[in-house]
């Protein structure tokens, strides 16, 4: 189990029409938080922004992005497919209960929008579901990088751990590259409408082109 607080990833893909040497593969919007940001922090006036190291040690070239995490996010997996003490505890709880109900209003939002926005399909993937399964390998749960901050993000510059394949968590907050290529994976191929509603993103994806090759 890799539970700590995780929002929701909400997944957008809008069908596109077939041209001469064009794609057939629609484009996709993900609306999200820190978990499935690329950098777009970093251009804002804000605390919460990792352009620094030890955050993208896994990335391509060890550049750090502005992705809260070592390496990949969730979302860049999907496109590659076709020490908080007790206090801190009790807030992730309540915040955890906060999302669980906000989760279940939102699947009614994207069954709303899919059946009064004709040409845009909308799915639902829900990370917080997925806290509960285990991905085969992880043997730590506690932060690969020292945290001292008061919002759980790695010390900047700090060293991270060794085996980072081996934690679920990069920070205080973040999961690891290793959580995200899990939770893609799942996003990707589930038949379970728990974690993904009412498509996963492969279901999703072969929707759109059948739609487009019948135009």
């Amino acid at each position: 189990m890799w539970k700590r607080v995780e929002a929701i990833i909400l997944v957008v893909i809008l069908c596109s029409k077939l041209v001469s040497g064009g794609s057939i593969v629609p484009c996709y919007f993900i609306f999200g938080d820190s978990l499935s940001d690329a950098g777009n922090n970093n251009d804002l006036i804000t605390m919460a922004k990792v352009n620094y190291s030890p955050y993208g040690i896994d990335f391509p070239r060890g550049i750090a992005t502005g992705r809260f995490t070592n390496g990949r996010t969730v979302a860049d997996f999907i496109n590659s497919l076709h020490i908080p003490n007790n206090n801190a505890t009790k807030c992730v709880d309540e915040i955890n209960q906060a999302v669980k109900i906000f989760n279940t209003k939102l699947k009614k939002l994207v069954d709303y929008f899919n059946a009064n926005l004709p040409g845009a399909k909308f799915t639902f993937i829900n990370l917080y579901a997925m806290q509960s399964l285990s991905p085969i390998g992880l043997i730590s749960s506690s932060p690969c990088c020292k945290v001292l901050r008061s919002d759980f993000q790695c010390e900047p510059n700090s060293t991270p751990c060794r085996n980072r394949n081996l934690h679920a968590f990069m920070d205080g907050f973040h999961p690891t590259e290793s959580v995200n290529r899990f939770a893609a994976t799942i996003s990707f191929g589930t038949l379970l409408p728990l974690f993904a509603h009412p498509l996963n993103i492969s279901q999703l994806i072969n929707t759109d082109i059948n739609n487009v090759l019948q135009i």
